[in-house]
This record gives C-alpha cells, structure tokens and sequence, in this order.
C-alpha cells in the first residue's frame, strides 16, 4: 500500500494491490499516482495515472491537466488514467443545479484531446457522484472515469469500465475489466422458428425484454437481447423442446432397454413411439417450388433444395440488357470516357517506371488492386489508424463507392463534433499520414504503424490550431488577389517578411511554372526565386 495523505479534511489518495501483483510507484504528487503495473497475463506493462482532481478551483485542475498532458504525450506504451477528475465533458454528464459553464467543459475536453486519449465509456449508472440531497436539491455528475492511449485500446480491444453501486460514498466505485470475453466457449444460439407458435415463447421474450436496464442505450439493448436468449434457453430446457436432445435420449433408452436382461415390450414400443414422434417434429414437412408448387415427399424436397442453390450459384445468361441499362443513371460523359481510354503518355510512363504508378498492387497489406478508396477506407493498415484514433472512425462502413463520397460522408460524421475546425484537420492529417506511410513503404521498403501515425497526425493538428490561433513575429499572413485587379505593393507590419508569389499554366504545352519574390518591411528586396517548367499529368 501506498497513500498521499490530505490536506485537513480534502484530498488524499491510498493505493493497494495483491502481493502477486506487479507494481512501481514512480510518483507521488498530491492530486495523482503515476506507476507501472504489469497485467494479470504478463503480456504488456501499463503505465498507470490514479487521479483524484482538486474539488474546488478551476486554476488548481487546468495545471493538473497540464501535467498529465506532458507525461502522457511523451509515453509510447499501453497508458490509463482512472479515478475522480472533479471534471465533465458536457452538461449531458450532469443531472440537477446549473450548468457548467462551456469554458470549464472545453477546458477539460482538450486535455482528453491534446493528449490523445480516449474516453473509455461506462457499463451501469451514468451518473458516478451525488450530492446526497433529496427532491429538486439532488446533483448528480459522472466525475469518475477512464482514459486510455489508443495503443491499451489495440492491446485490449474488450476492455469495459463499470459503474458499481455505491457503499457508504457519495461516489461510485469504478472497476476496469481489461478482457470481458471469457475462455469458455459457448455455444452458438439459434432461434427455432417453432417456438413462436407457442404463447409461453411469446410472453418470456415480452417479459425479459421489459427487464429495467442501467446504461447506454447500445448496452441497454445487448442486455435485454442476452436476457431473452438465457430465458429462451431456460425453457426450452425445461419444456424438453430441443428435438435433437430428446431424440438423442430416446434413442439412447431405447438402447438401454434392449440390451438389459427383462426386456418389457409394452414400455419399448412406448418409447419407440415417442422416438418417432420427435423425428416426425424434427423434420421438414414440405416445401414449395420455384413455380409455387407445394411438396411434401423426401424425394421431391431435395430435389427442391437442389435447383434452388443450383439457381442461385449459375447463371442462364443476360436477356434485355438494353433494357435494363436504360434505367441505369448514365455517370461517365463521352469526355471522361475518352480520358479514361486513352493512350498512357509519356509523363505517366515515366512515373509508372519511377514505380508511383505500381501495378503491384498496395504495398501496405498486399491487396493485387491499389485505389485512391482502397488506400484511405478500405486497406487493414487504414482501418488500424482510424478506429485507434480518438474518434474511433469505422472508415469501411462509410460510403465507398468513390473518394469524394466517402470524404463528404466523413465530415457528415464530423457535424456533431464540438468543434468542426479540429474534426476537419484531424481527417485531413490522417489522410496525409496514411499516404506518407504508403509512399514510404513502397520507396523505402520502411514498416509503417498505424499507432504512430495516428498519434503523429493528432499532435501535428494540435501544434497547427496552436499556430494559427496564437499572434506574433512568425504568424504567416496570406493575401489572395483572385480579382486580377492592379494593386501596388504594400509593405507588412514591422518586423515582418512580405512574400509575393504568382504561377502560370500553359495549357497546350502542358508546362507551367512558379515565381516568388521577397521584400522586408521597408521595402528592401531579400530574394526571388523561380520554379523551372514542369509536366502536368493528369492521374485518374
């Protein structure tokens, strides 16, 4: 045991664990814990934050959440922070008395972004703290939470936090499960169709599904689906509806009493009936046909099953197609037919040798077909750095039938963010990160990690909201003329470099090039530089 004992009456933290547990205390600091424990399988070694946030004092909490940020950031191991932070997300996460105000809740949601953590959600009661008040006087607020790096999330992708019942404290005790499925297999649960035809079916599912459940909504709903699935196995156990069970008994006393000594003939042929009576409830009474033909017969029902998965894998040939494609929307004009089928010029030949344009498929996950779709949504390595980052990004289940559909249904997704501007750059910088890691692995034959790309892209928006939002001598300020009008130069605020650029395009040399000219803020000239004429190609 360790503790950090409190000030008067406030504060304080006691650490304890089992003796067969492996743990370093490496600091102790008034408001947290930080230590090493090493995980019940001996697998990976955590690096642990146990919080208890001050109560009172915005000032006191904003430079504690400074000091996990810089501790935090620098880690590259499994990390979680649990306990009380004295701080929530939004006024959803509060019942009773008034709000919070929105720059005490921005402040504590951009300590969970800036260090690249991850809420971990809850299982149970939303609410962690009371007030121990009653009627319209009670508060209650999820103070107590979990926050893990995206490298524990990958580690221990069923990891849950629970939500316990109270005992004696105005708080909730919170329990971390880093592994919820069990080692003991279970058997896949199938319903028989059959037993909707019994009322006694229909009023234990109704029942079960009415059970009160406390939780998130998805938890709400897998809880009353596991509660109709354990009464429906409940009873058919005790109704004896399972055929293949019964018979197997039956056929298994039918065995027994053959072979015992006094063989009694009224209670065999007893049995033997109730034997045929279950293959009679097991099998297939009949079946219809592909022209509405009803069949009963054995012969006829496989038959029946035959030709229809005969059908269903073979194909007769295509009739009318005309028709058919005169209802089909027309998406590629003669024009862009035309692109796509011509000739490869010389300039995309020149990069197919330079190996940009690789027949050999992704060099990330070995798919035989590189597309644009492919690289972004679809490729193992992709999917990796979207659901490890903060967002968790299912980047698969998007719409992918282009690129251009599946960005605007990305920031579709981005519209209940708090802030647009930050779910934007975080998207742009993971696409960017993803085709970095390409490239490298295609030129430079170097592994890629999708949790270091993931944490580069996250800290490289922080670092670009940062400077864009602070003022000062190395602010880049751009001017776009996009009228074409005659303007004089003006020089820039003291202390700054005035950089004025232009580009041209030639279009039936396919060439162009780039100019820029710099000038201190008297006026003084600094340098110029020019872009030799480049080749245009244009990719598809």
């Amino acid at each position: 045991m360790v503790t950090v004992e409190p000030i008067g009456t406030g504060g304080g933290l006691s650490l304890m664990w089992k003796q067969d547990v492996e743990v370093e205390i490496l600091e102790q600091q008034q408001s947290f814990l930080e230590a090493t424990v090493r995980d019940g399988r001996g697998f990976h070694i955590w690096r642990v934050y146990f919080v208890h946030a001050p109560a009172s004092g915005y000032s006191e909490r904003k430079a504690l959440w400074q000091v996990l940020k810089e501790k935090v950031c620098r880690l590259r191991q499994n990390c979680i922070l649990l306990g009380d932070f004295n701080a929530i997300t939004s006024n959803a996460e509060k019942f009773g008395g008034l709000d919070r105000e929105e720059w005490e809740l921005r402040g504590f949601r951009d300590f969970i972004s800036d260090s690249q953590l991850i809420d971990m959600g809850y299982v149970g009661y939303p609410f962690t703290w009371n007030n121990k008040r009653q009627g319209r006087s009670i508060v209650r607020e999820r103070l107590d939470r979990a926050l893990i790096n995206s490298s524990w999330r990958i580690n221990y992708p069923n990891g849950v936090l629970y939500h316990l019942r109270p005992m004696g404290s105005d708080h909730c005790p919170i329990l971390v499960d880093s592994d919820r499925v069990r080692t003991k297999p279970r058997q896949r649960f199938v319903f028989d169709r059959r037993w909707s035809k019994d009322v006694n079916c229909r009023e234990i599912i109704a029942r079960a599904w009415s059970t009160n459940v406390e939780g998130s909504k998805w938890f709400k709903v897998q809880t009353r689906i596991m509660r109709c699935r354990l009464e429906l196995l409940k009873w058919r156990r005790r109704s004896g509806s399972n055929s293949g069970k019964r018979i197997q008994h039956l056929q298994k006393e039918l065995d027994r009493m053959g072979m015992a000594d006094s063989f009694d003939a009224g209670r065999y042929a007893a049995c033997e009936e109730q034997l045929k009576q279950a293959y009679k409830d097991d099998e297939v009474k009949g079946i219809e046909n592909s022209v509405g033909l009803w069949k009963e017969e054995p012969g006829d029902i496989s038959q029946v099953v035959l030709e229809y998965f005969k059908g269903i894998f073979s194909s007769e040939g295509a009739h009318r197609v005309g028709e058919v494609m005169r209802c089909v929307k027309r998406c590629v004009s003669d024009e862009m037919n035309k692109t796509l089928i011509r000739p490869i010029s010389a300039g995309e030949e020149n990069l197919r040798k330079r190996g940009v344009l690789s027949p050999t498929g992704c060099p990330l996950c070995g798919n035989p077909e590189e597309s644009v779709i492919h690289l972004v949504a679809q490729c193992p390595f992709a999917r990796a750095v979207w659901f490890s980052s903060p967002m968790q990004i299912d980047s698969q289940a998007l719409e992918c039938s282009s690129f251009i559909h599946w960005w605007s249904a990305l920031m579709q997704q981005g519209q209940g963010y708090t802030d647009n501007a930050v779910w934007k750059s975080n998207m742009a910088y993971m696409v960017w990160g993803i085709w970095k890691s390409r490239n490298r692995a295609m030129f430079d034959h170097v592994g890629a990690d999708p949790v270091w790309v993931m944490q580069h892209a996250v800290s490289s928006v922080a670092e670009f909201l940062k400077a864009n939002k602070e003022d000062g001598p190395e602010k880049v300020i751009l001017c776009d003329n996009r009228h074409g009008e005659q303007v004089r130069w003006q020089p820039p605020s003291s202390g700054l470099v005035k950089i004025n650029f232009d580009a041209a395009f030639i279009q039936n040399l396919n060439s162009g090039g780039v100019g820029v000219v710099a000038r201190s803020d008297d006026g003084t000239f600094l340098f110029a530089r020019r872009v030799v004429a480049f080749e245009l190609v244009q990719l598809l």
